[in-house]
C-alpha cells in the first residue's frame, strides 16, 4: 500500500510541474504567436567553466536586503547548473533525508546563490545553452524560496526578472524573447503571495504587461471554474 501510495505521489507532482510550465508556455505564445521549430533546447555543458556576461545585471532591480553583499555581475554556469540538476533530484522524491533537506535549505538560504538564479534567468546566452527542465529547475528553485523565512529576499529578485527589459526589444531574437517570456509567465502565476499592486510597478513594458493581463485572466478564471464545480457539486447532493 505505501508502495502504490508512493507511486501516485509521484505522479500527481510530475503531473503538477508538466501542468505549471505547459501554462506559462501558453501564456507566452498568446504574446508572441506560433512557437518556434527550434523550441527544443538541449543541455550543452561546457568543457571550461565560463564567467557569463548579464547584460541586465545594470538594469535589474537590486534588493535593499543585501547591505553588505556585493551585487554579482556575472555567475559560473557550469556549478549552476550541478546545483539544479541535484535540486530537480531531490525535489522529484517522495520523503527527502536530512542531508537532502539540508541542500535544499542551504542553496534557497544563501543570498549569492538566489542571485545567481535571477542572472541565469535573464541571460539568454545562458538560456540557450541549457535546458528547459534547467530553466524550470531554477524558477521552481526561486518560488521554494519565496515561500520560505527569508521569503523578502526571494520576491525582490522575483520582481527583478519581471523588471527585466529584453523581452519588450522587438529586435531581439524571436525564440529568446518567447523563453523570457515564458519564465516571466510562470512567475508572475506561481507568486500569488507577491501583492497584484507591486507586481504592476514592476512592468517594464506592453509585451510584459499583455503576459500579466493573461496571468490575472488564468487566475480569474481558475476561480470561476472552481465555483462553478462547487455548485455543481451542491446541487447533485441535493437531489
Amino acid at each position: 500500500m505505501k508502495k502504490n501510495n508512493k507511486k501516485n505521489y509521484q505522479a500527481v507532482m510530475v503531473l503538477s510541474s508538466v501542468f505549471i510550465f505547459a501554462t506559462g508556455w501558453i501564456f507566452f505564445k498568446s504574446t508572441f504567436g506560433k512557437h518556434s521549430p527550434k523550441s527544443e533546447i538541449t543541455e550543452q555543458k561546457p568543457n571550461k567553466i565560463k564567467t557569463l556576461p548579464v547584460p541586465i545585471a545594470k538594469e535589474a532591480v537590486r534588493p535593499k536586503a543585501f547591505p553588505v553583499i556585493a551585487v554579482q555581475e556575472s555567475f559560473k554556469l557550469q556549478p549552476l547548473v550541478k546545483d539544479l540538476q541535484q535540486l530537480k533530484a531531490i525535489k522529484a522524491k517522495v520523503f527527502r533525508n536530512a542531508f537532502e533537506e539540508n541542500t535544499v535549505k542551504e542553496f534557497i538560504q544563501s543570498p549569492e546563490k538566489l542571485q545567481s538564479l535571477v542572472l541565469f534567468l535573464t541571460d539568454t546566452k545562458s538560456l540557450s545553452l541549457t535546458s528547459v527542465e534547467i530553466h524550470q529547475s531554477a524558477v521552481d528553485t526561486l518560488l521554494e524560496a519565496a515561500k520560505s523565512a527569508d521569503h523578502i529576499i526571494a520576491e525582490e529578485l522575483i520582481l527583478s526578472v519581471i523588471q527585466d527589459k529584453q523581452v519588450e526589444d522587438p529586435g531581439a531574437n524571436k525564440f529568446m524573447r518567447e523563453t523570457l517570456a515564458g519564465i516571466k509567465a510562470e512567475l508572475m502565476y506561481s507568486a500569488a503571495f507577491i501583492e497584484k499592486q507591486t507586481v504592476q510597478n514592476s512592468i517594464p513594458g506592453p509585451i510584459t504587461q499583455k503576459i500579466w493581463d493573461n496571468v490575472q485572466q488564468a487566475h480569474a478564471d481558475n476561480v470561476t471554474a472552481s465555483e462553478n464545480e462547487r455548485r455543481m457539486t451542491l446541487a447533485t447532493k441535493s437531489r
